[in-house]
């Protein structure tokens, strides 16, 4: 997908993020964070997650999977 983890290092505010980093050991990570994220991959993949996919979602690599996943019809 295209530029899925720059826009994800964007809204968590790292300069890099990559498919094995865990999302809950940024400094930035809690549940504002978590709302940005939802609206982020909403506003340019046109998925909705709910609060439960995002908590079972434990990488950066997963969360690019679910919504790659998401998308496909």
């Amino acid at each position: 997908m295209d530029r899925f983890y720059e826009r994800l290092a964007e809204v968590l505010e790292e300069d890099k993020v990559g498919p094995d980093d865990v999302l809950a050991s940024f400094e930035q990570w809690d549940s504002l964070t978590a709302l940005s994220v939802v609206a982020m991959i909403d506003e340019h993949y046109a998925v909705n997650i709910s609060a439960e996919d995002l908590a079972s979602t434990r990488t950066a690599g997963a969360l690019e999977a679910l919504v790659a996943a998401k998308r496909t019809p």
